[in-house]
């Protein structure tokens, strides 16, 4: 079962107890039964269940599944998807942006060195093939 399905589930279990705040705080109008949390992008929701799913197959290089997860991308994906998938979470996570808070930038330099050898990696598989 991957990790959003049971956050959904949790979520509805302690929405749909009777001992729960929530359906006395919004009344009887509200079907809890029916209750999906939403998501931005739904498609990647979609990678990420997808890149858990194939993380658990015990067959699979565990190595290049870490490497597609830290760039947020299904397993598989070509070399122009996690080129565009680096330079956009580079972007997002360059420990410049956060030089003014010390936590934050010391976790920005975790990632983008992650980030880092994931790239290094699949640029020197894609470039050897």
């Amino acid at each position: 079962m991957s990790l959003f399905k049971r956050l959904k589930n949790i979520i509805r279990s302690n929405v749909n107890s009777k001992e729960s705040t929530y359906a006395n705080d919004f009344g009887p109008e509200i079907n809890f039964e029916n209750f999906r949390p939403t998501f931005e992008d739904e498609e990647f929701v979609e990678r990420v269940e997808q890149a858990f799913e194939k993380k658990a197959n015990p067959d699979s290089n565990s190595v290049e599944h870490e490497y597609y997860a830290n760039l947020e991308l299904p397993y598989g994906a070509g070399f122009d998807e996690i080129k565009a998938a680096y330079k956009r979470l580079l972007k997002k996570y360059h420990p410049d942006k956060f030089y003014g808070n010390p936590k934050k930038l010391e976790i920005a330099q975790e990632v983008v060195k992650k980030l880092n050898i994931a790239y290094n990696y699949f640029e020197q598989k894609y470039n050897n093939q």
